[in-house]
């Protein structure tokens, strides 16, 4: 049996306030937006209640799935790097970064390089996709995050990650691995605005159509949502979680968490999840649906 553990969207607070040159470009209309609308929906508070609680379970891997920071400050990348290390082992926990985290373009050793312990391979290489056998899971981290212009959220994979990709699961298919993909992103068929969609989410299900995967793990969309996209041994279930540092203010969802127990082995694993969420009235952390994503069998009935 392994237990995953899976958080997204982090968005950290500012901490200091950014100078006037800081938010030339796209810069300033996030820094409005977070000013006038997500700074109260963000709150740090959230973040530690929930992860507090998370603390308090028992689980062998934590998968974050993008965007720690805001506007790809200095300062952001400084402090999420301080937050990834309060928060486990590099070991322990695999990311993959989402557009909040390249929001405009900076060089690697001031931004995310800060964090590559959390998204190399088990070759120490910094490529995407990376792969992390861990227990019974191989966990393979995508990136879909790229600079982008103003108003637009748009992730893109790539033919070269995708390329990889597909080997990757085909490798870690015939060890018997329970394969978890992660990427910022989602990807089809989960409905998402067009200017926050990842575009090449069908070179992506083609993908899995053909290679297969035991589970997908995504963000973005600061929803609780389960789709399934086709794959050659049944549906493949597709996972959101809402963010981990929302307030649950405006309609949207609380601070969520989810545990996902893998038990059995080659293409009959059975999957569970447990979902854990922010009560915004009193704080508390509460389980409040578990579903069976995989039954154990394959589209054939065979275990």
């Amino acid at each position: 049996m392994f237990t995953l553990a899976h958080i997204s969207d982090i968005h950290l607070q500012l901490g200091e306030r950014p100078r006037l040159r800081e938010l030339l470009g796209k810069r300033i209309t996030g820094f409005a937006n977070i000013a006038l609308i997500r700074g109260a929906r963000h709150q740090d508070e959230s973040l530690h209640r929930l992860i507090a609680a998370l603390g308090a379970r028992s689980f062998d891997h934590l998968a974050v799935t993008g965007d720690l920071i805001n506007l790809a400050l200095a300062g952001e990348y400084r402090r999420a790097a301080k937050w990834l290390a309060g928060l486990g082992s590099p070991r322990d926990i695999s990311m993959v970064p989402g557009n909040h985290d390249v929001y405009v373009a900076c060089p690697p050793h001031l931004g995310p390089d800060l964090w590559a312990r959390y998204m190399l391979g088990d070759d120490g290489k910094k490529a995407f996709p990376y792969l992390r056998r861990r227990g019974s899971a191989a966990i393979i981290g995508l990136s879909s995050a790229l600079p982008r212009a103003p108003f637009l959220a748009t992730g893109r994979l790539g033919a070269a990650q995708l390329a990889r990709l597909g080997a990757l699961l085909d490798e870690t298919g015939l060890e018997g691995l329970c394969r978890i993909v992660l990427l910022h992103h989602p990807p089809l068929p989960v409905p998402t605005p067009r200017a926050r969609r990842l575009v090449d989410a069908p070179a992506l299900a083609r993908v899995l159509a053909r290679a297969g995967a035991e589970l997908v793990l995504h963000g973005h969309n600061h929803q609780d949502s389960l789709c399934f996209t086709p794959g050659p041994n049944g549906p493949i279930p597709v996972v959101g979680v809402p963010s981990a540092s929302s307030t649950g203010t405006d309609g949207h969802a609380p601070a969520q968490f989810n545990l996902y127990t893998l038990t059995g082995k080659g293409i009959g694993w059975r999957i569970a999840m447990a979902a854990h969420r922010l009560d915004p009235g009193s704080g508390r952390v509460e389980h409040v649906h578990e579903k069976l994503l995989r039954t154990g069998q394959d589209a054939s009935g065979r275990a």
